[in-house]
């Protein structure tokens, strides 16, 4: 019988043989996987493992060739180059510029995504068996800017605690209709529509407001500094520098909308439709600890797409 023997990497050390073997065969179920451990059809250094067994890096899980036929993605992937601009990266971690108009994750409307990509691309990131590299938070479809990609489990992991911890201080800009006079703290109380009471027609997916004590509301905290004020087209603007001090779906855009001052072109959020036909949010920076687990610069910052720029280039800036 033919075996294909797949060498574990140092983010498979420590997890059970189960959960390493689900990984690669995605299409066997569990009871599938533990009788061929019986079987011997899976082996460990040569020998018949349990399933519960501790991998080690550099073990040798021999699998029978038959068993990866409708898994091709079984076998680490050689790293190919990200399609976008790289802001920063270590051996954790990357850092890209979003371009407008792609889904960080797939979508019906869309061919490909930024989640597809980066695993077409970075694969199995470090050898590993296991872990898959991938976006690590989400930015709307026409939201540009920087995006964190994990390259190892360690990456993903201290990365995700971070942002669980409030850890990470993220600003945003983007085009507000109407004047913001001066910086406010926004605290609401959000909650998901249904899809059929989407606004959107496509089963796109927006926000409300809810009563604080609803059991579905979820806080969102934004504070919303005017930085530039001037008119494009007709339609007075700010340009607006948002903190957020919690990340909930569309938070930005939602809690603009609902103190008067959608983003522009925002149409969803009632904001009138744009020549552009979509808004501009930018996601500037994201700054960390000086002392880090992931090593990462006390602040990584994503330029202004060049149209984005343009339009502010003539604004007046705010005076304090």
């Amino acid at each position: 019988m033919d075996f294909k023997i797949l060498v574990a990497g140092a983010d498979d050390e420590g997890r059970r043989l189960d959960k390493i073997l689900k990984s690669l065969l995605a299409s066997s179920s569990q009871g599938g996987l533990h009788q061929a451990l019986r079987k011997k059809l899976i082996k460990v250094n040569g020998a018949k493992a349990e399933a519960d067994r501790r991998i080690t890096q550099g073990d040798k899980i021999s699998v029978a060739a038959f068993l990866l036929d409708d898994a091709p993605h079984a076998s680490p992937s050689a790293a190919q180059p990200l399609p976008y601009k790289i802001i920063f990266q270590n051996e954790h971690i990357c850092f890209i510029d979003k371009p407008r108009g792609i889904p960080v994750q797939p979508s019906e409307n869309s061919s490909e995504s930024i989640s597809q990509t980066v695993a077409r691309c970075l694969g199995t990131a470090g050898g590993s068996l296991s872990f898959k590299a991938a976006p690590l938070h989400r930015l709307d479809r026409y939201t540009t800017g920087l995006l964190a990609v994990s390259k190892s489990a360690k990456g993903a992991r201290e990365f995700s605690a971070m942002l669980q911890q409030h850890q990470i201080k993220k600003l945003y800009l983007a085009l507000a209709e109407g004047d913001l006079a001066a910086a406010e703290r926004w605290q609401d109380s959000l909650a998901y529509t249904e899809e059929e009471n989407s606004k959107d027609k496509s089963g796109f997916h927006t926000v409300e407001f809810t009563d604080t004590g609803a059991l579905e509301a979820k806080t969102a905290i934004t504070e919303a500094t005017p930085l530039s004020h001037g008119e494009y087209r007709g339609t007075r603007l700010t340009l607006v520098q948002y903190c957020i001090e919690t990340g909930k779906k569309h938070q930005i855009r939602a809690q603009s909308a609902r103190h008067g001052h959608p983003l522009y072109g925002d149409s969803v959020y009632g904001a009138k439709k744009n020549e552009s036909g979509f808004f501009y949010l930018h996601a500037l920076s994201m700054g960390f600890a000086k002392d880090n687990s992931l090593g990462l610069p006390p602040l990584i910052t994503a330029p202004l797409p060049a149209d984005f720029a343009a339009i502010t280039g003539t604004f007046k800036r705010n005076v304090r």
